[in-house]
């Protein structure tokens, strides 16, 4: 027989799917607040697939350290899945100034990601109503 824990493996991938929202939050605002700021480069970061690879128990990808200077990075289990990616030039892009960051597509992400979010947090709202109502013997 096995035995199910209380909280169950649901918890742990909300868990995950939302700091993985919170991550992408900071980076698209980011990106937003270098839209005007000359060669910087936008990043993105593969939400989906961050949450599947992570939640199919692939370990974080470490921080790697590229100069003396720079702040090491936690080894905890917060920020889960592959690091953001530079997003390369559009060769087809009208700005001269080698930004990269597309209004629009951030937007997009921005939205997308908000949808995504609060998804998780009525999931685990609901959860935790459900536990809520075993306590209170359906009361």
């Amino acid at each position: 027989m096995t035995s199910k824990t209380l909280f169950d493996s649901t918890f742990p991938l909300l868990e995950r799917t939302l700091n993985v929202c919170a991550r992408n939050q900071k980076l698209t605002t980011s990106n937003l607040a270098n839209l005007d700021t000359p060669n910087f480069k936008a990043f993105k970061m593969m939400v989906e697939e961050a949450v599947a690879n992570d939640s199919q128990g692939a370990a974080p990808m470490a921080m790697v350290r590229t100069q003396a200077a720079h702040l090491a990075g936690s080894t905890g289990g917060s920020d889960p899945g592959r690091p953001p990616e530079r997003i390369a030039s559009d060769p087809g892009s009208l700005r001269g100034d080698g930004n990269t960051v597309d209004l629009d597509r951030e937007m997009t992400n921005l939205a997308a990601n908000t949808l995504r979010y609060n998804a998780g947090v009525r999931m685990l709202s609901a959860r935790f109503k459900h536990l809520l109502s075993a306590i209170n013997e359906g009361k």
